[in-house]
């Protein structure tokens, strides 16, 4: 079962006035990342969660107009104001610290921990 626009916003009601089109755009997305064959049961709420992970990081992208902020590491003001801030890293492989940045995606890795394959007895 796929995720539906009307309950992923009351399941994430802090998405219930994000705009359907950005939604079903990330919903999109997720559903190529996280198939159901391989999730089985626990597929829609995989998809849900890499969905609300991925509208978190477009309202981070926002409002930082795109900038990278990473994790604020210093910051000095002498006469201008200087912030330094880590690299994250990109998504997905060896850069599942971008699914750390989100309780969304952090979620979704314990998750991902407890996936099984179903099987059958022939």
């Amino acid at each position: 079962m796929a995720v539906d626009i009307d309950q992923f916003q009351i399941d994430f009601p802090q998405f219930a006035n994000t705009d359907t089109d950005l939604i079903s755009s990330a919903i999109a997305t997720a559903l190529l990342m996280v198939g159901e064959a391989e999730w089985g049961p626990m597929a829609t709420r995989a998809q849900s969660l890499l969905t609300a992970h991925i509208l978190a990081l477009q309202a981070q992208a926002a409002a930082t107009d795109g900038r990278n902020t990473g994790n604020l590491t210093g910051i000095s003001i002498p006469s201008e104001v200087s912030m330094q801030f880590s690299q994250t890293a990109s998504f997905g492989g060896k850069g599942e610290e971008g699914l750390k940045t989100t309780t969304y995606g952090q979620e979704f890795l314990q998750l991902r921990q407890f996936r099984f394959l179903p099987f059958r007895i022939v």
